[in-house]
């Protein structure tokens, strides 16, 4: 008994594997696709922390809460009520730092390596930090503002 196989059943079968190729097909370059997207902003936050190094080792002097104590005007008490150039400077240094740890923060797929550095780098400036938080915490994410929490507590133990 010879079974033949109809022109409508072979096209149904060509069909329907045709249609399972097009979405694993579709299926692998939504994968490229999120590989991609995750590599690049990857490297965007490597590339923030770069410049945040380099921003660092240029001023010295805002690098940390006790150097930058020494250039400002009145110290670091009162910033907000600081009209300075140099007070100026290292608030927008600290908008740097936070801006710098936030994207390491959600973009690095091994953030839990990070953690500590970022902590850190809230410490150093914790005394300036503490000053403008309140106003500026709104405009980070909540995984930011566990960083910095967990960054001025530090500061304040340290203190």
């Amino acid at each position: 008994m010879t079974q033949s196989v109809s022109w409508t059943d072979t096209a149904s079968m060509l069909s329907t594997a045709g249609t399972v190729l097009a979405v694993l097909v579709a299926i692998v370059g939504a994968r490229v696709a999120l590989d991609h997207i995750s590599t690049s902003r990857e490297a965007a936050a490597l590339n923030a922390w770069n410049d945040y190094l380099r921003l660092c080792f240029e001023n010295p002097s805002y690098a940390c809460a006790d150097q930058a104590r020494t250039v400002i005007p009145d110290g670091l008490e009162r910033l907000k009520d600081n009209s300075s150039v140099q007070a100026e400077k290292y608030q927008w240094f600290l908008s740097i730092v936070l801006n710098s740890c936030e994207q390491v923060l959600l973009a690095m797929p091994n953030v839990r390596e990070w953690r500590g550095t970022l902590i850190d780098q809230i410490w150093y400036h914790a005394d300036a930090i503490r000053q403008v938080w309140g106003e500026w915490k709104e405009g980070y994410s909540d995984e930011m503002q566990g960083i910095v929490d967990e960054g001025l507590r530090k500061g304040s133990d340290n203190a």
